[in-house]
């Protein structure tokens, strides 16, 4: 069974690999532009851990989408 907060890390991190890919730039390029490191991005990308609160809004600006738009 997986459990909401899982769920959530799910989406999360399916939403920044969408974004990173839309972006069409690198993983590493778009960590440079957005802020973390590499490695850091690369754990949102994998669900293993959660952005802060301020990290969509600078990976929707650098990707030009509507990756954190809710859906509906």
């Amino acid at each position: 069974m997986v459990t909401a907060d899982a769920a959530e890390k799910a989406e999360v991190a399916d939403r920044v690999r969408s974004a990173i890919t839309r972006s069409e730039l690198t993983s590493a390029q778009f960590a440079n532009e957005v802020g973390p490191s590499a490695s850091r991005l690369s754990t949102y990308a994998t669900g293993s851990a959660t952005p802060p609160a301020s990290m969509p809004i600078r990976i929707e600006r650098l990707s030009s989408g509507d990756a954190w738009a809710l859906p509906g």
